[in-house]
């Protein structure tokens, strides 16, 4: 690069010049000697690149031309233009004052339809038999299999495998700019969409530039260290893991429900009876729903009512059925589960059971009387469902020796098993255990543009800055049509 020693210096270098075309309909427009400003902010990591453009439109051309969803690409250079952002816009302000009239386009690349775009329901991983690496999962939710339609016009030549697999993962009506930060926080990568609309989904030290800045090219730099976000123990509080608390699952032998009230018993170990599920099927047209209720046990099912249930008929069909309860019970004290008498022999329903004879279970008549049949009747087919809020926790203890412990928890009900709740919190505690250190320049502008995610080379030895650093933001900020400076941040982490 050309060295400036000073800024005024700059003055004696050819001007990075801006170049704007605009797209409506089947028109294409080229603004350069109109511009008044040119404001593009370059972004990765989850935010969108923005861009705003002021022309002189006093001769009245482009006022009423432009309309937001209009396409934008931006250029900048020297000797040639090469093109820093594509978009759309989104906002356009037209501005008069006596003579003068300004026409202001403001807009964001294509990253923002990542934000527009929701993931609808996704589930991925070893255990849910999809893709489970993560690049792979990234691909996957860029297809319309996932979006629906239409299809998004962003391709994935560059999205690259981590060789990293997941157990499981879910996604839930989350923007897939979300889906895709996460997935970037576990693997330590970094994403944006390029010019050409192509998903970039990379190592963070995968991308260089080609370019270096040392003192001879840097205006001013700003170095801040921040420990206030470091949290180096992490908790994370998911959704509710359901489980199985009391069971009997064979089901071979059914039981007409036409003549008899059945009931069979279990004892709880768990306080929150969150669900049933019960092995049966139908009958021709019961002339009711399903009906049952829970019984303490008093001598056989004579104790306290702790509540009744119902399953449409229209809903019953042969198998497992779940049927809401959401009541609490007490741990360890036995409960009659009852299914009640309805319809007759053609037209009824049938709980299966065990087929033993060596088991305890009731009948009843009429629903008061019962008997009860201890060490002579069957198991009936059921299951008990309790939920258990998920909790995971995770350290960095290298962080912790040096900062002292900083806590934080992070609730996310979209997580629904262990194992996620598990490697969300080692993924955040490893985010978060380093102190952050932001470097910000201001540059002479070199020939090649600058991208936000990409890897730039730093020689400030009288800041103990050397090396290579990844590109989080770049901004130009071009008054006319011409600038001499680039503005870019750089973030690395410090152990």
């Amino acid at each position: 690069m050309k060295s400036a020693g000073s800024y005024g210096d700059l003055q004696l270098i050819k001007p990075l010049l801006a170049q704007v075309k605009v797209k409506h309909g089947t028109m294409i427009y080229t603004l350069q000697n109109e511009l008044l400003s040119v404001d593009v902010s370059l972004s990765c990591l989850g935010r969108a690149s923005s861009f705003e453009v002021t022309l002189d439109d006093s001769d009245l051309v482009y006022y009423q031309v432009f309309k937001p969803n209009d396409e934008v690409e931006i250029y900048v250079g020297r000797s040639s233009f090469t093109k820093i952002l594509s978009g759309l816009v989104e906002r356009v302000k037209v501005s008069k004052r006596l003579s003068r009239c300004e026409v202001t386009l403001a807009g964001c690349d294509y990253s923002q339809r990542l934000l527009q775009r929701i993931v609808k329901a996704a589930r991925y991983g070893l255990a849910s038999g999809g893709p489970s690496e993560v690049g792979e999962i990234v691909r996957d939710l860029l297809s319309t299999q996932t979006l629906g339609e239409p299809s998004e016009p962003i391709t994935t030549y560059h999205v690259q495998n981590t060789g990293y697999t997941l157990q499981e993962i879910r996604f839930s009506y989350k923007p897939l700019m979300d889906c895709l930060k996460q997935l970037a926080d576990v693997v330590r990568y970094t994403f944006y969409v390029d010019v050409d609309r192509d998903l970039h989904f990379t190592d963070r030290f995968s991308e260089y530039s080609g370019l270096t800045f040392d003192e001879s090219s840097i205006l001013e730099v700003e170095v801040e260290d921040d420990v206030e976000y470091v949290k180096n123990r992490v908790y994370v509080l998911g959704g509710d893991e359901i489980k199985i608390d009391a069971a009997q699952e064979q089901a071979t032998q059914p039981v007409s429900l036409h003549d008899r009230y059945w009931a069979d018993e279990f004892t709880p170990q768990a306080e929150d009876l969150l669900q049933i599920a019960l092995y049966v099927d139908k009958v021709g047209y019961p002339p009711s729903p399903l009906s049952g209720e829970l019984r303490y046990d008093q001598s056989g099912p004579y104790g306290p009512v702790i509540r009744a249930f119902e399953l449409s008929a229209s809903r019953v069909a042969s198998g497992w059925h779940i049927i809401d309860t959401s009541t609490a019970v007490t741990r360890g004290q036995k409960v009659w589960l009852i299914l009640y008498k309805t319809g007759d022999a053609n037209n009824t329903y049938r709980w299966y059971s065990d087929g033993s004879s060596n088991k305890t279970d009731a009948y009843s008549e009429d629903g008061l009387n019962w008997v009860v049949r201890e060490g002579s009747g069957q198991d009936f087919a059921y299951r008990t469902y309790w939920r258990e809020p998920l909790v995971a926790v995770a350290k960095n203890q290298r962080s912790i020796d040096r900062y002292g412990v900083r806590e934080y928890v992070e609730s996310n009900p979209d997580i629904k098993t262990r194992v996620e709740a598990k490697v969300e919190a080692i993924t955040l505690s490893s985010k978060l255990g380093s102190l952050k250190r932001t470097i910000r320049i201001r540059a002479e502008a070199p020939d090649q543009p600058l991208y936000a995610g990409t890897l730039v080379g730093l020689n400030i030895p009288g800041l103990g800055i050397q090396g290579y650093y990844p590109i989080t933001q770049v901004d130009y900020r071009i008054r006319g049509y011409e600038t001499h400076e680039v503005e870019f941040t750089v973030v690395r982490e410090v152990e």
